[in-house]
């Protein structure tokens, strides 16, 4: 029956087992020690990876400790802890005594829906957004975001369409990977390969319609291409600070990249990856990157 439960459900089922079975003459547990729990025959116990995930956040939240801080004092990247909140990836047997000894919580109270008692503690947690993963778009912020692109890259000819949408999927997706919230809101489809932020011709027309830019229509390696003039600049109040930092990293990275090699880069980014081509990408596949596209590590002072 063990080898079909996960690490971290089985090792504590099994001592939740040794200390309803065994009395205290069977079984001798100091009060102090980590895994010791004095109510274990009265609470229901979590049995799934998303539940323990939950129970966990819950957890560290209490003890007013951030992902960033409890990931350091476990010795782990805060990408690999985020994956452990979400249920995605298992404890092995040392990381749970480490955890137990960190939180100064007994074991058996990660799998426990027991009620949790807030710790007091001076430091409140660095975690700036709450998750948001569905799509919600910000068309203001969107028009300036475009605005910001298009004056940043003016006079490149190199800049097609494809180029301009893996910007904006870059900046929201990377912002969305260190703040937990993206910048536009927008959705993006997986097309041939690429991501395509949805009604962007639309909201293009509509620009030029406002008169904030003007399109013209050229010819790039042969090909048909449109161009977009900013007729306005962006409304600086529209885009924060963090969202500025986010743009222009991706512009300092990607802005200068063949088109070829760009569109390499962008295939192999781990929300492209994991998305069917015509499916919409989720902003949450952000969270499981690998170098040489994970950020958090590097950015979350910002």
């Amino acid at each position: 029956m063990w080898q079909k439960l996960t690490p971290i459900v089985c090792i504590c089922h099994i001592f939740a087992y040794l200390c309803t079975q065994f009395t205290s003459q069977h079984l001798i547990i100091p009060n102090n020690n980590p895994f010791y729990h004095q109510k274990t025959n009265n609470f229901i116990m979590l049995t799934t990876m998303t539940e323990i995930g939950n129970r966990l956040e819950q957890l560290r939240k209490a003890k007013k400790l951030s992902q960033a801080e409890l990931a350091q004092q476990l010795n782990m990247s805060r990408s690999v802890w985020i994956q452990i909140e979400a249920g995605k990836r298992n404890l092995s047997a040392l990381e749970l005594i480490k955890l137990s000894e960190t939180l100064q919580i007994p074991i058996l109270d990660f799998i426990s829906d027991s009620p949790i008692t807030q710790q007091t503690n001076t430091q409140p947690p660095n975690d700036t957004y709450e998750r948001i993963p569905e799509p919600n778009l910000n068309l203001q912020k969107l028009q300036n975001v475009l605005l910001y692109l298009f004056e940043r890259c003016a006079g490149n000819p190199n800049i097609t369409e494809t180029a301009l949408c893996i910007f904006l999927y870059f900046a929201d997706f990377n912002h969305y990977e260190v703040y937990h919230h993206y910048i536009t809101g927008a959705a993006y489809h997986k097309i041939d390969g690429l991501p395509v932020p949805m009604q962007l011709n639309t909201i293009l027309a509509d620009m030029e319609h406002q008169k904030l830019i003007t399109i013209i229509k050229t010819m790039h390696n042969n090909l048909p291409q449109r161009r977009f003039i900013p007729l306005q600049k962006a409304n600086l109040t529209q885009i924060n600070a963090s969202e500025y930092h986010i743009i222009d990293t991706v512009l300092q990275q990607l802005l200068n990249m063949p088109e070829i090699q760009l569109k390499a880069y962008t295939q192999n980014d781990m929300p492209l990856r994991a998305t069917q081509n015509k499916e919409w990408i989720n902003y949450e596949l952000a969270m499981y990157r690998e170098p040489p596209y994970v950020l958090v590590e590097d950015t979350e002072e910002f």
